[in-house]
């Protein structure tokens, strides 16, 4: 584990913590799981790009759609190539769903200049 992971965890460990003593409610544990989840996400590539991407799926379930907004925000606000390529795998990948697919409303969270294929 490098030092920048340990520390992430370190942190989050006192962040959760912080969490609890000040919401301990299921909003809080909520929270939690979303922090987890962003954890995840960053340390799972040393390449943020890569590390975003990882985070975005093609899901039904509505409890993702949290951290893919997350995910879409920080890939777009990076302003690189690499992380305007993953976005537009993302985007290729909910093109070709069935119109009528639910998992395409995931397109609404892209920017519009990735989310079509005609506008790349």
């Amino acid at each position: 584990m490098n030092f920048a992971t340990w520390d992430l965890c370190r942190r989050y460990l006192l962040i959760a913590k912080s969490i609890r003593r000040r919401n301990p409610t299921q909003d809080g544990e909520e929270e939690i799981r979303f922090a987890e989840a962003r954890i995840r996400a960053l340390t799972s590539d040393p390449d943020r790009a890569k590390a975003l991407a990882s985070a975005l799926k093609i899901s039904s379930d509505p409890n993702d759609e949290r951290l893919i907004q997350w995910a879409v925000s920080q890939l777009a606000s990076m302003h690189t190539a690499a992380a305007d390529a993953e976005l537009g795998k993302y985007s290729a990948a909910l093109n070709r769903l069935p119109a009528q697919s639910a998992e395409r409303r995931w397109l609404s969270l892209l920017p519009e200049s990735i989310r079509s294929p005609r506008a790349r």
